[in-house]
């Protein structure tokens, strides 16, 4: 049985192959399902994680021996999370490394794809040589280690961009740098450079245990039941987007931009729960208490847009809970890690919201939350918009009522 110290390092070099917005700290992951072990701990609980970002929840539910599934409404967080949880076999780790010794970079330094202000991220030939390593991943889309090779990747397109460094989402402010004068042997090298923590993390995978069946992560929208496992699940835990209006796709617009030419099929475009790119007529009721309240006034009359994005925020989060309900098996639990936002200048008490509406949906509240204070998280440096940081998340545990 390896220490818990020791196995909590081995989580950490298994889970940092790529940066990722509001990412879940591993340590935290493991407190909350150690605690739901402890009831039968001999059990094959069924997990899954209906919004698994790049998959630290799924990692570590996997790393306790539970029986994991996992899904993301954005394809590139779904290609991260499969590379995290999937272990290759030795020989298919090997010839893995070997691909990657044979991508080459060559003296082109005229890009084929551009868009608007692609010079502002790339140089020329920094991004003819992004395209070159695409197109040469492309090749090997039929392999198991496509994942791995594109998560890298996808890193490298961050690493030789003008980017903020520090901010976990590509942006451009004052403190950003001047797009990288690069060699594309530099640009390979530092593509090597990820390919070798991921492969440090492959051999994390064998030290925590981890076979090497494919685990069924994928991209899917958890507000359709429909994407969901078949059969029942034991344990749902996840970390939804927190309805403050952080747009999550743009840490993978730079990436997308160079690798969408290559693919054969565009990934479904599936929207994110109460976001502007997907906004509706919210379907939802509140209590007359909830619309009497000095922060539902301040709210509504801030910025409409932003309003509505909230209130479909609700709305969808009312459905993903209805449908949590109806996968949940009689024993089963749903806990989910979420954050009181600013909307409209406002603090919102979305942690007694979701409870309101859990409680609609039949579910009761195990116990109190619990609650954990979260570290810096730099979303920008000059904050925009709607949210100021959120300074705590809530670990809120619910149960079939």
């Amino acid at each position: 049985m390896m220490p818990p110290e020791l196995r909590m390092q081995t989580l950490r070099k298994a889970d940092r192959i790529h940066r990722f917005p509001a990412k879940m700290s591993p340590r935290l992951a493991y407190s909350f399902l150690m605690e739901s072990k402890r009831g039968d701990p001999s059990r094959n609980i069924r997990f899954h994680d209906p919004m698994c970002g790049s998959g630290t929840t799924a990692l570590v539910a996997r790393s306790l021996g539970l029986s994991v599934s996992a899904a993301d409404a954005m394809y590139p967080a779904s290609i991260i999370a499969l590379a995290k949880l999937r272990r290759l076999e030795n020989v298919k780790l090997t010839d893995m490394l070997e691909f990657a010794r044979t991508v080459t970079i060559s003296s082109k330094s005229s890009p084929s794809n551009k868009w608007a202000n692609w010079r502002i991220w790339f140089t020329p030939k920094v991004l003819s040589s992004l395209e070159e390593i695409a197109g040469q991943i492309n090749e090997a889309g039929n392999q198991s280690f496509f994942p791995h090779l594109l998560t890298a990747f996808f890193q490298t397109v961050w690493d030789t961009s003008s980017a903020d460094r520090n901010v976990i989402v590509p942006t451009r402010s004052n403190n950003s740098r001047a797009a990288p004068k690069l060699r594309g042997t530099k640009v390979l090298a530092i593509f090597e450079q990820r390919l070798r923590r991921v492969s440090g993390a492959q051999r994390a995978l064998g030290s925590l245990g981890f076979d090497t069946k494919k685990p069924p992560v994928y991209q899917a929208n958890s507000l359709d039941s429909r994407s969901w496992p078949s059969g029942r699940v034991d344990l749902i835990l996840t970390s939804p987007p927190y309805g403050c209006g952080i747009d999550y796709e743009r840490a993978f617009r730079l990436q997308m931009r160079i690798w969408s030419p290559f693919l054969k099929r565009q990934p479904t475009r599936l929207g994110l729960v109460g976001r502007r790119n997907n906004l509706d007529d919210p379907e939802i009721s509140l209590s007359h208490e909830i619309t009497e309240s000095s922060w539902y006034r301040r709210t509504s009359n801030g910025d409409p847009t932003r309003w509505q994005m909230f209130l479909q925020y609700l709305s969808d989060f009312k459905r993903f809970l209805h449908i949590s309900r109806q996968r949940l098996s009689k024993t089963g639990r749903l806990c989910l890690v979420i954050g009181n936002p600013q909307i409209n200048k406002t603090r919102v008490p979305l942690v007694d919201l979701v409870e309101g509406l859990a409680w609609e949906e039949h579910f009761r509240l195990e116990a109190s939350p619990s609650q954990d204070r979260i570290k810096t998280r730099v979303q920008n440096f000059r904050l925009r918009s709607a949210t100021s940081h959120i300074q705590r998340d809530y670990l809120l545990s619910f149960l079939p009522s």
